[in-house]
């Protein structure tokens, strides 16, 4: 009986929408909504540290996403207005253009894509991956303060995007 008297209000704060049948939340002017909203995308059983992380991750993707195209998209750009540019030529170029920097900046960029990925765990030539990879944690770094790193599976999502025999 009491656990019935005290369902009761929360059954009054709903209200049933057009045809749908959705019910949303009619009191509270902060405390519903969010609940609401959170109960229909489906995320209602999660705390906020766990949100929190979700939502870290889903940007961390989208901003790995975004400049993988565009990266990808100017490279090969590059290669079709100058097809004779050896690959590093190619890579510094494209890091020039995205990043809006100078030759000797590009060459640090791509001396620490080198040093970060073609060097261990094992000795092979630099690829356009490496760069994107590179590129896209550094740009995330740089731009979310207080950042302590990624989360993301960066090169799964690079990897997913760029061809590897570029």
């Amino acid at each position: 009986m009491q656990q019935e008297q005290a369902a009761a209000p929360q059954r009054a704060a709903l209200s049933v929408l057009g045809s749908g049948g959705a019910a949303r939340p009619t009191g509270g002017w902060l405390a519903a909504p969010a609940t609401w909203l959170l109960e229909r995308i489906g995320l209602a059983k999660i705390g906020l540290a766990q949100l929190g992380v979700r939502v870290t991750l889903l940007r961390e993707y989208w901003q790995v996403q975004r400049v993988s195209r565009r990266m990808l998209g100017r490279f090969r750009a590059i290669v079709r207005s100058k097809p004779r540019l050896d690959s590093t030529e190619a890579y510094r170029l494209l890091v020039q253009d995205h990043m809006h920097c100078d030759s000797r900046a590009a060459d640090r960029i791509l001396r620490g894509a080198t040093q970060s990925f073609a060097v261990w765990p094992e000795d092979r030539d630099l690829q356009l991956r490496d760069v994107i990879h590179y590129v896209a944690v550094t740009e995330y770094l740089q731009h979310s303060a207080g950042s302590r790193g990624m989360r993301s599976d960066v090169q799964a999502v690079v990897n997913a995007m760029v061809p590897g025999n570029l």
